[in-house]
């Protein structure tokens, strides 16, 4: 005997978005300031997070969550360029609010790059950069 399914899908439901509203955390304190963080404020945040978490370093997060920096130290610099650019953007398209990260320039001060690019958010473009250790 062969089981019939009905295939009569009726979507009865509709799609909605969460808000982007978050906890303001003042990091010159170290304190959370309570919950009116929204919008593209809360973007620069969330990016400003993520690119400060080593991904696999923390049980507590997700292995989607941070950024894969650490191994850099010691590559010869053109390949480091490319692999912050790699690196960043996959770090920050976990984050369905992240469309497109772009425009990376880089500046190179004795062991240490800036890294200086633009994310395309659901709120706008925000301008952002990270400063990553390339060699001891």
């Amino acid at each position: 005997m062969i089981p019939f399914f009905d295939d009569d899908f009726v979507q009865d439901f509709a799609e909605t978005s969460l808000p982007t509203r978050t906890c303001r955390v003042d990091f010159e304190r170290d304190i959370a300031r309570g919950f009116d963080l929204d919008g593209i404020a809360a973007i620069k945040q969330t990016i400003f997070l993520i690119l400060s978490v080593e991904r696999y370093e923390y049980e507590i997060y997700s292995w989607r969550y941070g950024v894969e920096l650490q191994n850099l130290i010691g590559m010869p610099v053109p390949l480091v360029y490319a692999k912050i650019r790699n690196v960043i953007t996959d770090a920050l398209l976990q984050d369905d609010r992240i469309f497109r990260v772009h425009g990376f320039r880089f500046e190179r001060d004795g062991p240490m790059v800036k890294a200086t690019f633009l994310v395309d958010t659901e709120h706008g473009l925000v301008e952002a950069e990270r400063l990553v250790r390339i060699a001891a």
